[in-house]
This record gives C-alpha cells, sequence and structure tokens, in this order.
C-alpha cells in the first residue's frame, strides 16, 4: 500500500478525545460564552464540507452557538493524541479569531479566501507558539 492511499478510520473514543483537548482551550480562550458542541458528521452537507479536513466548525456568530465537526476519516494522518490535540486547537482558534473574520468580511472588499487565508496563517503561528512552547498534550 502506498502512504496515499493510507487512511484512518475514527470513531467515538476519538471524538470523546478531541473534545476533551478543545474544551481545555475553549477554557484558555474564554469562549465561556459560546455554546460548543462536538459531533462526528450527521448528514451529507457535513460530509461535502468535511473532505479533506480533519475537523471544521459549524458557527452562528450572532447566537454564538458551534459545532467542531470531527472527520471520521483523516487520509495519512494517524489520530494520536498529538495530532487530535493540535485539530481541536485549530478549530477552536478559527471560534476565537471568528469576530476579527466578520469584520474583515464586512468591512473590506477583500475576498473571503484571502481572509481565509490569512486567519489559517495567524491560526498556524498561534498554535505553533502554544504547543511548541508547553510540548503538552493535556
Amino acid at each position: 500500500m502506498e502512504k496515499k492511499d493510507i487512511e484512518y478510520t475514527l470513531n467515538e473514543e476519538h471524538l470523546k478525545k478531541f473534545e476533551t483537548f478543545g474544551r481545555y482551550y475553549e477554557t484558555l480562550f474564554g469562549l465561556s460564552d459560546w455554546g460548543i458542541y462536538y459531533r462526528l458528521p450527521s448528514c451529507d452537507e457535513d460530509r461535502e464540507h468535511i473532505v479533506g479536513n480533519k475537523a471544521f466548525v459549524c458557527s452562528d456568530r450572532i447566537g454564538m452557538t458551534a459545532s467542531i465537526v470531527l472527520s471520521p476519516v483523516w487520509p495519512l494522518t494517524e489520530p494520536t493524541d498529538e495530532n487530535l490535540r493540535d485539530s481541536a486547537l485549530h478549530e477552536v482558534l478559527h471560534l476565537v479569531l471568528i469576530p476579527l473574520n466578520s469584520l474583515a468580511t464586512y468591512r473590506f472588499s477583500v475576498n473571503e479566501e484571502d481572509i481565509g487565508t490569512e486567519v489559517h496563517r495567524i491560526i498556524r503561528k498561534i498554535a505553533w507558539a502554544i504547543t511548541k512552547t508547553t510540548g503538552e498534550i493535556l
């Protein structure tokens, strides 16, 4: 089997670990005013968004609710505790940056793809600083 053909299947146990990591980062970033739910994909729409991603966020900025959806299949990346932690941190950081993302989208004549690219750049820098300086897996 070639490396490109490797896929790892995730289950409820992985979801529990992912949520534990996510809840830790929610607390760290003060997201107690959000209603955040963790789940595996539940419908075709979820499955369309998850393709090529380890997880994604569905959010309602006004209602301050979000679902963080964990992909049930990870190509090439083993769902170790470290990888689950890093993915949870990445998705929680999306929630932290939602106000900035929304403001930039509505205020400036910049397309959403450019804003998304910059948001991901910021997320990678923050995640690197957190995980590399502590080295903890919780």
